[in-house]
C-alpha cells in the first residue's frame, strides 16, 4: 500500500516491501577489512525469494555461491554481519546494504559480488540508496 505522503505502509497484514523491479544498478568501492575493489550488481528477483547474495568470483560448478540473508546464515558478527552458506561460502559487512534495502521497502532482490565484503563506501546506508535508486512512491 503507497500512501499519498510516499510513505510505504509496512503494517504487518501487508507485508515488508515489493520486488525489486527496476533495472539492475551497480557500483564499486572498497572493503573496508580487505582494503580490496569490489563490484556489486543489484538486480531484481522474484517475488517472495528474499534478499540473496551472489558470489561471481567463485566456480559455479564446484560449490553453490548463493547466501540468502536470513538470520539463519549469519555465522559471525565481529566487527561485521557475515552470512555463509552450507558450503562456506560467505559475504560480509552486509548490515548498511541490508538497511538501506529494508527502509526502501525491498524485500526481494538478487545482489551479485565478486569479493567476499561489501564495500563501505562512505560507512552508512545513504550512498547505497542513492546507487540503488530505489525511492518509495517510485512506481516498484
Amino acid at each position: 500500500f503507497q500512501a499519498e505522503d510516499g510513505i510505504r505502509d509496512r503494517s504487518p497484514s501487508r507485508g515488508l516491501g515489493d520486488v525489486y523491479k527496476r533495472q539492475p544498478k551497480s557500483f564499486s568501492g572498497i572493503g573496508l577489512h580487505s582494503g580490496n575493489l569490489i563490484n556489486v550488481k543489484l538486480k531484481p528477483n522474484k517475488e517472495n525469494s528474499g534478499i540473496i547474495f551472489v558470489r561471481t568470483d567463485i566456480d559455479k560448478k564446484t560449490k553453490d555461491c548463493s547466501i540468502k540473508a536470513t538470520y539463519k546464515n549469519v555465522s559471525d558478527t565481529s566487527l561485521c554481519t557475515t552470512i555463509e552458506n552450507e558450503y562456506g561460502v560467505k559475504v560480509s559487512t552486509i548490515e548498511h546494504l541490508m538497511c538501506a534495502l529494508f527502509g526502501l521497502g525491498v524485500d526481494n532482490a538478487l545482489i551479485e559480488i565478486d569479493n567476499e565484503e561489501v564495500p563501505i563506501l562512505d560507512g552508512s546506508a545513504k550512498i547505497f540508496i542513492e546507487k540503488t535508486d530505489v525511492f518509495p512512491g517510485d512506481g516498484r
